[in-house]
């Protein structure tokens, strides 16, 4: 695997251990992921984020997770890698280097979060970025951070999407451009979702009408008019011939959308 390959199968080995974490609730899959990660990727800082998942697991599984033993894992992830992005992070919530108010705000709301405090504890956080420092390219990722923890980790989509949209009718700047832009594609993409879903299911309601002979084909179908999932039902089958035509047809237009040779 090449470096880039590297990075990037990192960056996915990491995403798909947050949604094992927060949104099924299964740790014990997360923390295969976040060793992938150290042996796939060691240079990368998703290995440097997974090395602190990892290292805090490990006290709590001990029961000696506390503000002392959080901070000397921190210094030791210091220590070890200097130049991480991630570790400047770090820094800036023990105070070792300086950062602007709303920088450091957001960051230990961040840290709620990563330390495996409860929703209401890092939502509240992300709030007070939000209402302390209003202007600031920190309340706006704040704002995304916000709509995206009610959606994956506290399971509320319909308040999540609230946000989303109010973040999206947002005029973008240079302080806001990245997270209205983020919140207008989740909300871009919901719908397309919820379309493909339409269509599964009227796939499979068009489908089913044929396999139980209650599929008849009208004057409209044979012209097209008919769209899948409208059964009309007959007591014959005399449409089941024309029927399966009509399967191989949009089987092979199933074939033309998502496969290419």
């Amino acid at each position: 695997i090449g470096e880039d390959d590297a990075g990037a199968l990192a960056h996915t080995r990491f995403s798909l251990a947050e949604i094992y974490t927060y949104s099924f609730d299964r740790p014990d899959s997360a923390f295969s992921q976040y060793r992938m990660i150290i042996e796939e990727a060691p240079d990368s800082e998703f290995a440097v984020k997974s090395e602190y998942f990892l290292g805090v697991n490990r006290l709590q599984n001990e029961g000696n997770f506390s503000g002392e033993t959080d901070n000397a894992l921190i210094k030791e992830l210091i220590e070890k890698y200097p130049e991480s992005e991630f570790v400047q992070k770090l820094k800036v919530y023990l105070g070792i280097i300086e950062k602007p108010p709303d920088i450091k705000a957001f960051m230990e709301a961040e840290h709620a979060r990563m330390s495996g405090q409860e929703p209401d504890v890092y939502i509240t956080l992300f709030k007070k970025v939000v209402d302390n420092y209003p202007k600031t390219k920190s309340a706006y990722q704040a704002r995304f951070n916000i709509a995206y923890y009610y959606e994956h980790d506290v399971g509320d989509s319909e308040k999540a999407f609230e946000l989303y949209e109010a973040l999206a009718e947002e005029t973008p700047s240079v302080s806001r451009e990245l997270y209205v832009n983020l919140a207008k594609e989740k909300i871009a993409y919901a719908a397309l979702e919820e379309k493909l879903i339409e269509e599964k299911k009227n796939n499979i309601a068009y489908y089913n009408s044929i396999l139980d002979g209650t599929f008849f084909e009208s004057e409209d179908d044979a012209n097209g008019v008919r769209q899948p999932g409208d059964i009309i039902l007959s007591e014959g089958s005399g449409g089941a011939y024309s029927g399966l035509r009509k399967i191989r047809a949009r089987n092979a237009r199933i074939r033309s959308r998502y496969f290419t040779d």
